[in-house]
């Protein structure tokens, strides 16, 4: 047997649920996340080292320290480590894999009814109180949502349509509930090179929010969340430096004749579309910042004042009336 060989039965070894692809590759489950899936990582020798991939973001060198293997364990050639090219990413592929994990979620009815109706947290005068997010499929599908085996599947394009990352999500994680690919920024989800430019666009903080949105009918987009504490005051939305806003996105937006702004209720997401707000003045777009909740501060969002229990086509046509006539009333803005 090859040496590479018997480094990868080494590495097989050391893993559960271990199943072979067709491809020459493996999956087995991730032993760093110990997700529910049995596929959440792919294990295949490259022509110079052992990869492996959790689709669920996990880092690669925690898997390694987690099956306790050395580095050497996963080089199958002897090239001195600085003389070696940097690996680049196989972009085709992770494409083909968002695909696949997209068709995927379609058919997980029971990963679908938890975004839709989630399951009872608690009771309040005599009802359920449901953690579920009123997500419809046909709203995933649409927005490319997939399912990897332990978390949503997102990809993020470029202005020129390009892969640029696969953001992996977790809604009801309590801790990071977005996983970017190692040093990938963040950026407008989904891209707005890829929505109807004569709908009044509602831009909002965060993915989850923009499926939200869709699910009710409306353009939306998401920004990616903001500092934990704003850089500026909502006073001075030209020096803003947070990360959630960047002024060159704002030519990216220039396409829409009309933006609804919608904060969430604290200071730093109001920072933050002020922000935005300001750098579309500057590039002549017409836009209006509308704050829900300008007496509150708990973080809360559109999403979480009236699309949660959205879960119905009465519900959900009720919610997208709701936001047409605050955004008639506030901007005088008619949304079809």
């Amino acid at each position: 047997m090859s040496e590479l060989h018997e480094k990868l039965e080494v590495v097989l070894s050391k893993l559960e649920s271990v199943r072979p692809q067709a491809n020459g590759t493996f999956r087995s489950r991730c032993p760093v996340h110990g997700g529910t899936s049995t596929d959440d990582m792919g294990i295949r020798a490259g022509a110079k080292w052992i990869n492996l991939h959790c689709f669920a973001g996990c880092d690669y060198d925690e898997i390694r320290r987690v099956l306790g293997i050395e580095w050497s364990d996963l080089v199958l050639d002897d090239t001195p480590a600085g003389e070696r090219k940097p690996r680049r990413r196989d972009w085709r592929a992770i494409e083909l894999e968002s695909y696949a994990c997209a068709v995927r979620l379609q058919h997980e009815p029971e990963v679908l009814n938890r975004l839709r109706f989630g399951h009872v947290i608690g009771e309040s005068a005599g009802m359920e109180i449901r953690n579920g997010r009123g997500w419809s499929a046909k709203a995933l599908e649409r927005l490319e949502v997939g399912w990897d085996g332990s978390r949503l599947t997102l990809p993020v394009r470029t202005s020129d349509g390009k892969l640029h990352d696969v953001l992996r999500y977790d809604p009801f994680a309590t801790g990071r509930k977005i996983l970017a690919g190692k040093g990938k920024s963040r950026l407008p989800w989904p891209s707005p090179e890829r929505l109807d430019p004569a709908e009044v666009l509602f831009l909002v903080e965060g993915e989850g929010t923009a499926i939200s949105m869709t699910t009710v009918g409306l353009t939306a987009i998401g920004l990616p969340g903001s500092v934990s504490k704003p850089t500026i005051s909502t006073q001075r939305p030209g020096s803003w430096q947070g990360a959630g806003w960047h002024r060159k996105w704002a030519e990216r937006f220039a396409r829409f004749l009309r933006i609804v702004l919608f904060p969430d209720c604290d200071d730093q997401g109001r920072a933050l579309m002020r922000a935005a707000s300001y750098d579309f003045d500057k590039a002549g777009i017409e836009n209006h910042v509308i704050d829900i909740g300008s007496k509150m501060n708990d973080g809360r969002d559109i999403g979480d004042h009236l699309l949660k229990s959205a879960w119905d086509t009465t519900s959900r046509k009720a919610a997208r009336n709701v936001i047409r006539e605050l955004v008639a009333e506030r901007a005088e803005v008619l949304v079809a």
